[in-house]
């Protein structure tokens, strides 16, 4: 089973009337196909998705898999992203100052609680990771770098959104939804508004197994001088290790990261789903 869910580039409205050019509108609704749910699809699944027949979709596949954009899956046929958009990641990676910037300061932070911690942003109405630093779990290290969820099941998001609008809240809400992540997930706007209200007070966000079974977490947004909210430190473990005797001693650590980071809020990449880049 495929999601059916709509790609983004087509569930964002744009503000602007730039003219856009057809081809590349068309290869950009091919790789917004691809997400968590759905890292393989075949010819017929990529030509239901974008809404394109299948005639136009394979010469669009077969150009993409030639440049190595898309890989064939071994005695398939279905497609997946190819190595090149790892190689990709990289270039962006190093095209991000604020990643290099606030390293240093997340690996001191990773020390000082000795629980994950996370570096994130917010992209048309989504939570997306810049960058980690983790602790061993079974003797590997991995990159939670391009990862996206949703905003309003993560302490991350909920540190963001507390910074915004009622507005921009319902906006993401229209745009994204309310899906429950896990029994715990708030999927209620009001409930949600109220809680976004709370973490507004103080300071700080939580999400208590929202995202994830076993994992709780605790954020603050970064946000620039005009009080809007481009960014987001969040230190992240199991259950038993985010207590509220811990939490006030996590914060307190964040607040120094938060600061200094908050400086520098014009090279976070975020883009709000108002049609708004900040």
């Amino acid at each position: 089973m495929y999601s059916e869910l709509v790609p983004t580039s087509e569930r964002i409205s744009s503000s602007t009337s730039q003219k856009k050019i057809g081809v590349i509108v068309k290869v950009a609704r091919v790789f917004d196909c691809f997400n968590t749910m759905n890292t393989e699809l075949s010819l017929a699944q990529l030509s239901r998705l974008c809404g394109m027949p299948k005639t136009t979709m394979v010469n669009i596949i077969r150009t993409l898999e030639t440049e190595g954009y898309l890989d064939r899956v071994a005695n398939t046929p279905n497609y997946k992203l190819g190595l090149k958009f790892l190689e990709k990641s990289y270039y962006v990676q190093e095209a991000l100052p604020i990643i290099r910037l606030a390293a240093p300061y997340l690996e001191e932070l990773l020390e000082e609680t000795g629980q994950n911690v996370y570096l994130t942003t917010h992209r048309d109405g989504q939570l997306l990771y810049l960058h980690n630093c983790l602790k061993y779990s079974n003797k590997v290290k991995y990159s939670a770098a391009g990862r996206m969820l949703p905003l309003h099941s993560t302490a991350a998001g909920k540190a963001m959104m507390s910074h915004m609008s009622r507005e921009e809240i319902e906006q993401i809400v229209r745009l994204q939804g309310l899906a429950a992540r896990t029994p715990n997930t708030i999927t209620d706007l009001d409930t949600l508004w109220n809680e976004l209200q709370t973490a507004k007070r103080q300071g700080y966000a939580l999400d208590t197994e929202e995202e994830t079974i076993g994992i709780c977490c605790v954020a603050m947004a970064i946000t620039d001088a005009a009080g809007k909210p481009v960014g987001s430190v969040s230190v992240s473990g199991a259950k038993q290790n985010i207590t509220p005797d811990r939490i006030k001693d996590y914060v307190s650590s964040i607040i120094r990261v938060r600061d200094t980071l908050s400086t520098q809020a014009r090279l976070f990449p975020c883009r709000s789903c108002m049609g708004i880049d900040t």
